[in-house]
């Protein structure tokens, strides 16, 4: 067996699928992209960032404390999406920034978090979970970033 064969059987038995069809479904991509990868030997590095979310995201979905793993995805989901729209936005250019700036950025994000668990206390069920997070998305969206972030570390 190949090597590229072994990593694609080991994904499927991750993610407890057998067919071509549903590890790319997991993957949420095209079922021809699995074939693509035999013929060039080779599984590609983003698809195997795709993996490790999809099983991360298994395992956070079976763990006995589901709600908790679930909270603090949630959590650094927001914190990831806060970063990226920040970066994005042009508020920061990571490649002219000094270690001061990355330690304020660092204690943002450390405030961020803090006030975040705050509000997706561990007592909501997922469903509530879900809705604040989506709540909180749209408010980031509706006021930019850089204001949501104010009004939120100000407070």
């Amino acid at each position: 067996m190949s090597d590229v064969e072994a990593e694609i059987n080991a994904m499927k038995m991750r993610l407890g699928v057998e067919l071509d069809r549903d590890l790319a479904e997991e993957l949420k991509i095209v079922p021809t992209s699995v074939a693509a990868w035999r013929r060039r030997g080779k599984v590609p590095d983003k698809y195997k960032l795709r993996y490790k979310i999809a099983k991360d995201v298994q395992e956070i979905r079976s763990q006995s404390s589901y709600p908790h793993g679930l909270h603090d995805a949630y959590v650094f989901a927001l914190i990831a999406i806060v970063a990226s729209k920040f970066q994005s936005g042009g508020d920061w250019d990571d490649s002219s920034v000094d270690g001061f700036e990355l330690a304020w950025i660092g204690q943002k994000l450390s405030a961020l978090h803090r006030s975040l668990a705050s509000e997706l206390r561990y007592d909501l069920s997922r469903e509530k979970l879900r809705t604040r997070f989506d709540d909180i998305r749209a408010e980031i969206d509706e006021k930019g970033v850089s204001a949501w972030l104010d009004d939120r570390l100000s407070s």
